[in-house]
């Protein structure tokens, strides 16, 4: 249950409320809207739609999608990433803009570039951000979360070029179903592929609290409603994926999110 996006038979872009196989249509086009105005939506549905009606989205349109790196113990402890290297041990994590094109919704096909020939799922709390943001105290930043969301991701952990291009390409950041309004940390989070649990893990190893990582991204960038956040992977022992391969991301509380993989240029 939760925040939807979706787009009907007409082709319009939509919000609602997820629950079971029904969605409550807002009547509204913007996520920034929705934020702003959520008491009014959530009393002023307008239609009902049957699952199977329309087609889900990702739930979040943002105009910045920012990533950290180095946010979980394991990130001090371990050599795991070789894309990261001195940037993963220090005091602060690291932190990046990543596209919109990066971005899936749940049950995407995703083709893996063929610049790659290894490339890990890993699972990223994503919190949604409800209101502008700059230079936030951090209890200001605690209050500014709005919303969380399951981020499936695939890394690719090949030596070449560059910090974090490896990881951009077309859906490597799946993300919803839907928008969750409460959480109660710390949960539990894991992948499996090919319905098997390769890892999983808990944000009770995160280094810092959620707050603190939104103060940290407010004191860099401007953030505004809709705006996401991708808290970072706790996970180490995922194997490579494949053509072929089925992903799942989920989280406790928040849900789950899938995708099926292929070959680049491959047709499914």
């Amino acid at each position: 249950m939760g925040i939807a996006r979706f787009r009907t038979n007409d082709g319009s872009v939509r919000y609602g409320y997820a629950s079971g196989s029904s969605i409550l249509d807002f009547g509204m086009q913007s996520l920034r809207d929705l934020l702003t105005n959520l008491p009014d939506a959530l009393a002023s549905g307008e239609q009902i739609y049957d699952r199977s009606e329309v087609t889900l989205l990702s739930p979040v349109d943002p105009g910045t999608v920012v990533r950290f790196d180095g946010c979980y113990e394991h990130n001090i402890a371990d050599d795991h990433d070789p894309h990261l290297g001195e940037f993963i041990a220090g005091e602060a994590p690291s932190i990046w803009v990543t596209p919109n094109s990066s971005l899936c919704a749940d049950d995407c096909e995703v083709s893996i570039p063929t610049i790659l020939d290894d490339v890990r799922p890993g699972v990223e709390l994503g919190l949604v951000i409800g209101r502008h943001a700059e230079n936030l105290s951090l209890q200001e930043a605690a209050d500014c979360i709005i919303g969380y969301t399951v981020c499936r991701t695939l890394s690719g952990y090949d030596q070449h070029p560059g910090l974090y291009g490896y990881r951009m390409f077309a859906g490597s950041l799946g993300v919803g179903p839907t928008i969750v309004p409460e959480v109660e940390p710390p949960v539990a989070l894991g992948v499996r592929q090919n319905d098997e649990t390769v890892d999983q893990s808990s944000t009770a190893h995160l280094r810092f609290s959620l707050g603190d990582l939104v103060r940290y991204a407010s004191h860099i960038f401007t953030l505004n409603p809709g705006d996401l956040l991708v808290t970072g992977n706790p996970l180490q022992a995922t194997d490579s994926v494949n053509p072929g391969d089925t992903v799942t991301a989920w989280i406790e509380s928040v849900g789950q999110q899938t995708a099926a993989l292929s070959a680049e240029g491959e047709n499914r």
